[in-house]
């Protein structure tokens, strides 16, 4: 991937948050990049980290979060070290954020076509009318009928997927670089999800964006992304096509978590497989795998201090110590 098809890049970025027990590493050391209209999904379970790591890059931290070391870059641009005045002048435009609840996302109070025309008045100075036609071209991109009529409308007057395409509309109403989509579809019907995820793939071909897809669905990196990165307690796990990965997963937390997925091979006679365990606290990790106290095939090695990056492919890499194939005496074993 050469320099000038990057859309956004990550290098060692860590993220501490503040908790009356003391500060704990949220995000430790990640690095990743987006190619120019790439999806790239970001996949773990819930408290792995995906999320604050979606919000360091949008510069949208909580107060009780900062970033501590690391860069981030969208195209070309740095936004670690940015006030906060000048990250207001990138999100929305530069970058455009997507939350999981439109509920608590959009204003009740305020009428849609002013919350999806504010970010095109702020970024591009120009009038209430210019600004309001923008918007109504918007929600006719992202599929609303009537747009004229869900202008003058109150949130509460929508269903939960008009308002899903409504928060899409105003993210994507300055035409950013990089769209971030926190868990977009968790609030819908399977219906719905469908066609917002559609919807996505649609929008990145039109506006040739690049989107960093933040969910714990498999099932959703599968059928959306390009690339795919693994995160656990706070770290990058494996990092690769989303093929290569599906395929031929080598972290044992990507093979477990591909394994608790039902696929239409699965016997359903017999229960799923889970994992083990619950994930780490993360103020009582310890050097090596953060995984290995939940992996059946730990050992000594994988609790070295520094457990460094193995290539399977110039795009897919992941620091397991041990990344071989499971055998019948590993599957009983695990």
């Amino acid at each position: 991937m050469t320099e000038q098809h990057i859309a956004a890049r990550v290098e060692n970025l860590c993220v501490d948050v503040a908790t009356r027990d003391g500060s704990l590493r949220a995000v430790d050391g990640a690095s990743l990049t987006i190619a120019e209209g790439e999806v790239f999904g970001l996949v773990g379970e819930s408290g792995c980290g995906k999320t604050t790591l979606g919000m360091a890059i949008a510069g949208l931290l909580p107060s009780a979060a900062r970033t501590v070391a690391g860069t981030v870059s969208v195209a070309g641009r740095t936004l670690t070290g940015l006030r906060e005045r000048e990250l207001r002048r990138i999100r929305g435009d530069l970058v455009g954020v997507v939350f999981q609840d439109p509920m608590t996302t959009l204003n009740p109070t305020m009428k849609v076509g002013r919350q999806v025309a504010e970010p095109f008045r702020l970024h591009r100075d120009t009038t209430a009318r210019a600004a309001r036609h923008a918007a109504e071209q918007m929600l006719d991109l992202v599929g609303l009928p009537n747009p004229g009529r869900v202008l003058d409308a109150y949130p509460h007057q929508l269903s939960g997927g008009m308002r899903q395409r409504v928060c899409i509309a105003a993210a994507l109403i300055c035409r950013p670089k990089l769209l971030i989509a926190d868990e977009p579809t968790t609030a819908l019907d399977v219906t719905t999800q469908d066609q917002i995820l559609r919807l996505f793939q649609r929008l990145r071909a039109e506006l040739g964006m690049s989107i960093l897809l933040v969910t714990h669905d498999m099932g959703v990196i599968a059928a959306n992304a390009d690339r795919v990165g693994v995160m656990y307690a706070g770290q990058l796990a494996e990092v690769g096509p989303v093929l290569e990965i599906f395929d031929s997963p080598q972290h044992r937390y990507t093979r477990a978590l591909l394994e608790s997925v039902p696929t239409l091979d699965t016997d359903l006679s017999r229960p799923l497989r889970t994992i083990p365990g619950l994930p780490p606290r993360l103020d009582r990790v310890g050097p090596g795998c953060r995984f290995a106290p939940r992996c059946g095939f730990a050992d000594d090695a994988c609790s070295a201090a520094d457990l460094p990056w193995r290539e399977l492919s110039p795009m897919h890499s992941h620091r397991c110590v041990h990344p071989r194939g499971l055998s019948r005496a590993e599957h009983s074993h695990g």
